[in-house]
């Protein structure tokens, strides 16, 4: 027998109300009908952002800096937050074009710094994550027009658009979504409120179901790259020496004494990190013999909602 030979399978909007309402047990019969799902999907791709699972809508952009300015740079309007970010220097020079290091600093540290009028190479980027429009501010000012901001930036996710578009997500995310949308619809209608438990039940599977993403980040987390409540652009910032093996003894249940043992995994999500892909962490780690698939899922249990990651 022959296969379809296409791997092509996507579903516009209108497709994707219409699976939900027949999941939760009833027709789309209006235009109203419509519009709610739509108003619904995008609540729940917000909520999916919130969580730091839209690995997919990763790109990367530059700024030029300007010498001596000292009001804030701004940021696409639809960026979430930045995940990396260097200095780079002479672009387009193919024997001296460099990306230098900048650290990301709180609004506390910013605020401590006494001159912030002092010139010379960016070191230190504090990034404000307003309503509108994300900005950000560098420091010391930049004493030349040479530097440009080089980073990678997690973007929203697109709304919900006409019957006719698809949605802006990975395709392996498609069943989740569905689930999730049928769940939602469910809960507004009064009829259909014998179904919420198990349209409930079926979301949940999913967000139970770690993705590679969010495996990987645990995984971070897990070995101390990455501090409590951090993301891929905190990777490598956490507490060091004593207080990293602390974390990572009450973390795990394990009594280590020297964070050399689990260097090796540590230095190789760092690296995972660094090039976005932290998917890979997990497979990593497991080859590296540091920690069993056992320990990992065990730890893992016993461990979501600690640093705000969850999967879907």
């Amino acid at each position: 027998m022959t296969t379809s030979g296409t791997t092509a399978f996507n579903m516009e909007f209108t497709e994707i109300a219409e699976e939900a309402f027949e999941r939760a047990g009833r027709e789309m019969r209006s235009g109203y009908d419509l519009r709610t799902a739509r108003r619904s999907m995008n609540l729940l791709t917000i909520e999916w952002q919130n969580r730091g699972i839209n690995m997919w809508t990763i790109d990367n952009g530059t700024v030029d800096l300007v010498k001596g300015q000292t009001t804030a740079y701004d940021l696409p309007t639809d960026t979430v937050d930045l995940l990396e970010h260097q200095i780079r220097t002479n672009q387009g020079n193919t024997a001296t074009q460099s990306d230098l290091t900048i650290s990301r600093i709180s609004v506390s540290t910013y605020a401590s710094i006494p001159n912030k009028l002092t010139q010379g190479r960016p070191i230190q980027i504090y990034i404000e994550r307003l309503r509108d429009r994300p900005k950000f501010h560098v420091w010391p000012l930049p004493d030349n027009n040479d530097y440009k901001l080089y980073y990678w930036r997690m973007r929203r996710i697109e709304d919900a658009g006409s019957g006719v578009q698809t949605a802006d997500m990975n395709f392996r995310f498609l069943p989740a979504l569905v689930a999730g949308l049928a769940y939602h619809i469910s809960m507004k209608d009064p009829e259909l409120m014998g179904r919420v438990p198990i349209l409930k039940e079926a979301y949940d599977e999913f967000k139970k179901k770690p993705t590679a993403a969010s495996s990987g980040l645990i995984l971070l987390a897990f070995v101390g790259v990455l501090p409590a409540g951090g993301g891929v652009a905190r990777a490598g910032r956490a507490a060091k020496g004593a207080t990293r093996i602390k974390k990572i003894n009450t973390l795990s249940g394990k009594t280590v004494s020297n964070i050399g043992a689990y260097r090796p995994v540590i230095n190789q999500a760092k690296i995972v990190a660094k090039q976005s892909l932290v998917g890979r962490a997990l497979k990593e780690a497991f080859e590296s013999g540091v920690i069993t698939s056992t320990e990992f899922f065990n730890w893992y249990k016993k461990s979501i909602g600690i640093f705000g990651i969850d999967s879907v």
